[in-house]
């Protein structure tokens, strides 16, 4: 029973019922306005270029372009969103995945928009119909809305990138595990597999429902175990231990071979969801090339066999693209990327760096939820194994799908995005809300009036409502007040945190607006600005000498030292106040002072000298 009941539900279940529908339709409409503002202002960001060309390559080639897998992406957001949005443009082959063309300002439109539509407004299905059938409408309503108005989702549905439909995906898969626990079935089984597949050809971090789905599959085992009905409460802790051990042999037992099952079916499903293609050899370099560190000899060391099988897997086996996007994504992931935290550089990255993300860029309301649901998972463990039997299979494939996916991203050595944990979003608000409605429930049966219980759920509308409204429509750029509010944004963190590239629109509009005599720009994007009319000369193609210009634009990513050549060769302009701010991302320098001019001259010699060593 929920909350709802007590609103005398044979007289207004139907007029609920339909006033949720009709929250469902506001918040789908909430969101496709919200993305179509940040469609029309914002300059293709970093990754949708290599998406879109990804995409024309795999329209062009009719296959799935095998340039995905091997750079670590799976591919089902961009087969749903690029392909049927680029089929009817002109088919292009594009050599280089990671470089725009002028074009791609008016390519990206549609892609973007399947994306809100085809990914974005399932994911809030998704969120009320949960939260509909565990809670009740009100509740549902409330957690529709919340996610509509949330800027993560905003920012992220908007664009045609990957992080929303693995939200999706991830969530049909813990769903689809929850349905075949409850009452398996063949049928729930191959709904399962799909699922799985799905999901894990959105992201390769899908790999999380594994383990998920393999400790469920014990649980389950284990709960369906025949009896002993001759052990006395006399037993010697050695029989106790005995039978404690029988009890996870027969789990194993059970969930083992329904495990092996399962992945029989999805390792092919998922190579289906790849169009069954290669990405090059199974083994990139030659023999004579493989270092003792490689992972080829870890596993199966030096010797004639040995060395003849890694001569095969090189000139003779093809590898399937899956395997080749999870191998790219362990070795990027063992390398480390460049990221930034809070004014320090890391090639492997922080523990602290998620749980830092999550504090800066969630919404007042979002924080809220969260800590709401760690205080009622705590006290919770006054009792831990009734209260986990009582969770259900739901809340128990939710949350063991949530602590697996931390301790990923804790030890994850690739620190460069809060799109990395969106995922955390829906899961934490479908829990918390849960949460909510099993004390709100619990109030009222106590005498509490429906109305104050339903107080708090405004209130949290609210908020998220002003959250919402307050960055509008810079959504990728926001940060909560707690952490200094986006304008300080980043100090904190930088790239697909607060720029991606997408302020050349209104970079154009502003330096028409001031006309400088000459700007130079240090973009960080795959964009290219003259196509969006932006004037001046990239710092990678100066057509004067640097004390020839009177502005510059700079991304702050560029302007903390990332991805530059050189040691931080910007590091002066960060004792400066900028004289303009575009969104969040670029700030404006005049160079009207020597010392200013002095710095921006130092700044290219540094750069040009590292770029003339590296080669």
């Amino acid at each position: 029973m929920s909350i709802d009941s007590g609103l005398e539900q044979r007289q207004y279940s139907t007029r609920t019922r339909w006033l949720s529908y009709a929250s469902l339709l506001f918040a789908m409409l909430i969101l496709l306005w919200s993305c179509h503002e940040v469609q029309q202002s914002t300059s293709v960001t970093f990754d949708e270029t290599f998406y879109l060309n990804c995409g024309l390559r795999s329209v062009a080639s009719g296959m799935v372009d095998p340039m995905l897998p091997a750079e670590g992406v799976a591919p089902l957001p961009v087969i749903l969103t690029y392909v049927p949005g680029l089929i009817f443009q002109p088919h292009d082959y594009r050599p280089e995945v990671w470089y725009g063309q002028p074009t791609d300002k008016d390519l990206i439109h549609w892609p973007r928009r399947l994306n809100t539509i085809l990914i974005g407004w399932p994911l809030l299905v998704l969120v009320f119909a949960w939260l509909f059938r565990e809670r009740g409408p009100w509740i549902a309503s409330c957690g529709v809305l919340l996610t509509a108005l949330s800027p993560t989702i905003n920012a992220h549905a908007a664009l045609a990138t990957t992080d929303v439909g693995f939200a999706v995906f991830a969530l049909l898969a813990i769903f689809s595990l929850a349905h075949y626990l409850k009452s398996p079935t063949w049928g729930r089984f191959l709904i399962l597999a799909v699922a799985v597949s799905a999901c894990l050809s959105a992201k390769y971090s899908g790999v999380f429902i594994l383990p998920v789905i393999g400790l469920m599959f014990f649980q389950q085992s284990i709960q369906r175990r025949p009896e002993s009905t001759t052990e006395s409460l006399e037993s010697t802790s050695v029989v106790r231990q005995e039978t404690l051990f029988s009890q996870c042999l027969r789990g194993l037992k059970g969930s083992i071979p329904r495990y092996l099952l399962l992945l029989a079916i999805i390792l092919p499903l998922w190579w289906a969801m790849h169009g069954f293609t290669f990405s090059g050899p199974l083994k990139n370099v030659p023999l004579a090339e493989t270092p003792n560190d490689s992972p080829w000899v870890e596993i199966l060391g030096r010797g004639p066999w040995a060395d003849w099988f890694m001569d095969q897997a090189h000139r003779h086996w093809k590898r399937p693209s899956p395997v080749g996007g999870v191998l790219f994504q362990y070795l990027h992931n063992k390398g480390g990327h460049f990221s930034f935290l809070m004014g320090r550089t890391s090639l492997t990255g922080w523990r602290i760096y998620f749980p830092c993300t999550l504090a800066f860029k969630s919404t007042p309301a979002e924080l809220i939820l969260g800590l709401g649901l760690v205080l009622f998972s705590l006290a919770a463990l006054r009792h831990p194994v009734r209260a986990w039997k009582n969770a259900g299979v739901d809340r128990q494939c939710l949350m063991l799908s949530l602590f697996v996916i931390c301790g990923l991203l804790l030890s994850a050595r690739i620190n460069i995005g809060h799109r990395y944990i969106l995922i955390l979003y829906p899961i934490l608000l479908l829990l918390g809300l849960d949460a909510y409605g099993r004390i709100a429930e619990s109030l009222w049966k106590r005498g509490v009036h429906f109305t104050l219980l339903a107080i708090p759920l405004v209130l949290l509308i609210g908020s998220q409502l002003y959250s919402h409204e307050a960055i509008r429509p810079h959504y990728l750029s926001y940060f909560n007040q707690l952490s200094g509010g986006p304008k300080n944004g980043w100090k904190l963190l930088v790239d697909s945190n607060i720029d991606w590239g997408q302020d050349l629109p209104a970079l154009r509009g502003e330096l028409e607006r001031l006309k400088p005599a000459k700007p130079a720009i240090q973009y960080f994007g795959t964009a290219i600005p003259s196509a969006y009319g932006v004037p001046g000369d990239l710092t990678t193609a100066l057509t004067s000498a640097p004390e020839d210009y009177d502005l510059l634009a700079i991304s702050v990513t560029h302007l903390q030292g990332l991805y530059l050549p050189g040691n931080d060769p910007y590091w002066a302009f960060r004792e400066w106040e900028p004289d303009g701010r575009i969104g969040y991302s670029i700030f404006l320098y005049r160079l009207d002072t020597p010392e200013r001019k002095a710095a921006f001259r130092k700044a290219i010699n540094v750069m040009n000298t590292a770029r003339q060593r590296s080669k």
